[in-house]
C-alpha cells in the first residue's frame, strides 16, 4: 500500500513538471508579442500624424495676379466710373488727352482730346476750347467731362499696389516676368517718358501694361503703372 501511494505521488510530481514547462515559455512568448504589437502600433500612429503635420503646413504659396477689377474698369464710360468709384477729385493732363481722378479709383481715367464733350459740333480746323486762363494755361478744374458714349481706354498713374494682388513689396521683377498669361515682355531704361529710370511693358488679356521704377531689380509699392487698350 505504502509502495502503491510514492509511485502516486511520483507521478503527480511529473505532470505539475510537464505543466509548468509546457505554460512558462508559453506565456513569456505572450508577453513579448504583445510589447511588439504595441510598439509596431504606436510607430504607426506616429508616423501618421508625421504624414498629417506635413501635409497640413505645406501650403503652396500665393501667385503673383494682375487686379483683374482695375482691368473691368478699361471700357467703361465716365458715368459707369463713377458710379462705381465715386466723383471726380482731380484732373491730370496727359499726351493728348486729360485725365480725371476719381475719390476711390486706380489711377486717372483718360480720354483724347477728340473725346470730350464740347456741346458742338467743329468745323474743319477748329481747335478744342478748353478753358485757359489769361496766359494760355488749361484750367483743369474746369475741364469738360468726357462724352457721355465714350468708354475709358487708357488709365495712368496707378499705384503698382493697386495693381498686382497677392503681392509682397518690394516686388522683384524676376515675379512678373513669371506671371501667368502675358506675352510681349519687353523691359530697358526710361527717363524720358516718366522721372523713373526704369520701365516694363507686357501684354495681359486685353490691355497693355507698361511700369515704371527706379531699381534695376525691385519695383516698390509707390511705381507708376499704366495700362491702355492694346
Amino acid at each position: 500500500m505504502k509502495t502503491k501511494l510514492i509511485s502516486l505521488l511520483l507521478s503527480c510530481m511529473v505532470f505539475v513538471s510537464l505543466a509548468a514547462c509546457t505554460e512558462g515559455p508559453g506565456a513569456a512568448s505572450d508577453e513579448t508579442t504583445g510589447g511588439t504589437t504595441a510598439a509596431q502600433t504606436t510607430e504607426e500612429i506616429t508616423t501618421l500624424d508625421d504624414t498629417t503635420a506635413e501635409e497640413t503646413t505645406d501650403v503652396p504659396s500665393a501667385v503673383l495676379a494682375f487686379n483683374e477689377d482695375l482691368l473691368s474698369d478699361i471700357g467703361l464710360t465716365y458715368s459707369e466710373l463713377v458710379e462705381k468709384h465715386g466723383e471726380k477729385v482731380d484732373v491730370k493732363g496727359c499726351e493728348g488727352g486729360i485725365g480725371y481722378v476719381l475719390v476711390n479709383g486706380y489711377g486717372a481715367y483718360a480720354w483724347g482730346l477728340d473725346e470730350l464733350d464740347y456741346g458742338k459740333e467743329f468745323q474743319t480746323g477748329e481747335g478744342y476750347p478748353l478753358p485757359r486762363d489769361a496766359s494760355g494755361n488749361i484750367l483743369y478744374e474746369d475741364i469738360q467731362l468726357p462724352d457721355a458714349e465714350q468708354p475709358c481706354r487708357y488709365i495712368f498713374q496707378i499705384k503698382a499696389k493697386d495693381a498686382f494682388v497677392d503681392a509682397s513689396f518690394p516686388l522683384n521683377v524676376s515675379e512678373i516676368q513669371s506671371m501667368n498669361d502675358i506675352s510681349n515682355y519687353s523691359s530697358g531704361e526710361d527717363g524720358i517718358a516718366t522721372s523713373f529710370k526704369n520701365y516694363l511693358t507686357f501684354e495681359y488679356d486685353k490691355v497693355i501694361v507698361s511700369v515704371y521704377y527706379n531699381d534695376p531689380d525691385t519695383i516698390d509699392s509707390n511705381s507708376r503703372v499704366d495700362i491702355r487698350f492694346s
